[in-house]
């Protein structure tokens, strides 16, 4: 895996940590492959996603613990967000 070094502010730095400490993300690393994940998909919907994307995504399902939410909602909000993207490519 290759290694970026980037510059933000002291706030934006922060807001990162606060979200791993609150154990949204395992590292900042995985906050900002998310990140890029989510503008990736944003800017090209039809890209595949790859074997390191599917690690990196269980490894954030495993860091962010358990949900309260049934499975009806979360089949809800899946379709909603699926609609979502592909209203906005047609």
């Amino acid at each position: 895996m290759a290694e970026v070094t980037i510059s933000m502010p002291d706030a934006v730095a922060a807001w990162i940590e606060d979200l791993v400490r609150k154990g949204e993300f395992a590292s900042a690393s995985d906050y900002i492959r998310h990140a890029v994940r989510l503008d990736r998909e944003l800017k090209d919907p039809d890209h595949p996603l790859t074997l390191e994307d599917l690690r990196d995504m269980i490894a954030e399902a495993r860091a962010g613990g358990t949900s309260d939410k049934t499975l009806e909602t979360v089949f809800e909000e899946a379709h909603q967000l699926w609609t979502t993207r592909h209203a906005r490519v047609a």
